[in-house]
């Protein structure tokens, strides 16, 4: 009996003595994620998140580790987040995407720090984006121009829409970089001919340019290793039940030609390529267009040339 108070004591003790962290502090808890190896393996880009409470929202900014040193901030945009970190293949560059006051654009910075600057410019922003194997180049999903009726009716009535009818879908685009560029502001953009402003001498930012279109959205996207294909997830609308009708298509990046890969009657999503560029990994729920829902999908491969479907760790519960 002694012996039992004395452990029930103990425990009381024990329990009561251990700090209870308030809700604040679990709020204000950061999170690491979005770890990024660069192709040396010496060093790693990562987002870390912190709360910040003046402003009622959670920042997101990249942080750098290297090898033999402690890990140091590399961004701080004090309005917006920076995330979706990536590596240039070179490893000397780093890119991702903030809202700097004109939504989501690429950006890049050298690795050892510095100033970003914008590679993208698009309007709609940019959803997310790929590194080309070659260094020359970024793959890209950005949505579609907003209806000009859609934009007239909110600017008299407001914003409003219809369920499941109003949708904008996103296509793929690619845009060169050239990451020594000098900024237009550098250089005067106007010279006086004939008393006349023309354009001449201006430093001309690389355009983007449409790989897709037609009646589907783009929902994720993989390069090749070989730097010739694209292989994309799609579907027909972004709307939420519109998953069940995924598939997989591959564009060639030399004359935009659109291949269907995958076409199952359920749910395809697109995993991987081959480190060879001749086969394409992939998840399935094959003919199953019931029990989808809750079912596992299956893992396969697909020749990109021969359509031949292999089914991978088939006895995976």
């Amino acid at each position: 009996m002694k012996r039992s108070l004395f452990l029930l004591l103990l425990v009381s003790h024990y329990a009561f003595s251990q700090h209870v962290p308030t809700f604040e502090q679990v709020i204000s808890l950061r999170s690491v994620g979005n770890v990024v190896l660069s192709p040396d393996g010496k060093s790693a880009v990562y987002t870390v998140q912190t709360t910040d409470w003046d402003n009622n929202r959670y920042d997101t900014e990249l942080w750098v580790w290297r090898e033999g040193n402690e890990p140091f901030q590399l961004t701080n945009n004090t309005r917006n987040s920076s995330m979706a970190p990536e590596f240039s293949p070179d490893g000397k560059w780093i890119s991702f995407l903030s809202d700097r006051g004109n939504k989501n654009q690429v950006y890049l910075m050298r690795t050892d720090g510095g100033e970003p600057h914008a590679i993208t410019r698009e309007e709609e922003g940019v959803s997310f984006y790929e590194w080309h194997p070659s260094g020359t180049q970024l793959i890209f999903v950005k949505s579609e121009k907003e209806d000009k009726q859609k934009k007239d009716r909110e600017k008299r009535y407001g914003a409003f829409e219809a369920d499941d009818k109003e949708f904008t879908r996103s296509h793929l685009w690619q845009i060169d970089v050239k990451p020594d560029m000098m900024d237009p502001s550098e250089l005067p953009c106007y010279e006086t001919v004939d008393s006349l402003k023309v354009k001449a001498g201006c430093i001309q930012l690389s355009k983007s340019q449409r790989l897709t279109e037609g009646n589907f959205t783009v929902t994720s996207f993989v390069v090749s290793p070989d730097g010739k294909s694209i292989a994309f997830g799609h579907q027909p609308d972004p709307l939420i039940n519109s998953f069940m009708k995924s598939d997989i298509s591959i564009v060639t990046i030399a004359d935009k030609k659109i291949t269907p890969l995958v076409t199952h009657a359920s749910s395809d999503a697109l995993e991987d390529w081959s480190p060879d560029s001749k086969h394409v990994l992939f998840t399935s729920n094959g003919t199953d267009t019931t029990s989808n829902f809750y079912t596992n999908s299956r893992l396969f491969s697909i020749d990109v040339t021969t359509r031949v479907v292999k089914p991978l760790a088939k006895n995976l519960d």
